[in-house]
C-alpha cells in the first residue's frame, strides 16, 4: 500500500484500497473458473489429503490457498 500511496500521493488510502480491491476481484473474476473444473477440483482435493497426511502440522489449506492465488495473479497477468 506504502507503494501506491508514494506513487499516487493525491489520492486518500481508502480510495487507493477500494481500486486495487476492484482490480484484484477482475483478475479473480477471470480466473476463477478454470480452478473450478471437476477434475481440478479433485486434484486439488487429493493433494490436500496427501499433503496433511505427509504433514498433519503444516497449515496446509492456507499453502493451498497461497499458491490459488499466487496462480491466479500470474493467469490474470497473461
Amino acid at each position: 500500500m506504502k507503494m501506491l500511496k508514494d506513487r499516487f500521493p493525491y489520492h486518500s488510502q481508502s480510495t487507493l484500497l477500494s481500486i486495487f480491491s476492484l482490480e484484484y476481484q477482475k483478475r479473480t473474476k477471470r480466473t476463477i473458473s478454470r480452478h473450478h473444473v471437476p477434475d481440478v477440483m479433485e486434484r486439488y482435493y487429493q493433494r490436500y489429503l496427501s499433503e496433511t497426511k505427509a504433514r498433519p502440522t503444516v497449515p496446509v489449506m492456507l499453502e493451498l490457498a497461497n499458491e490459488f492465488t499466487q496462480s491466479c495473479h500470474q493467469e490474470g497477468n497473461r
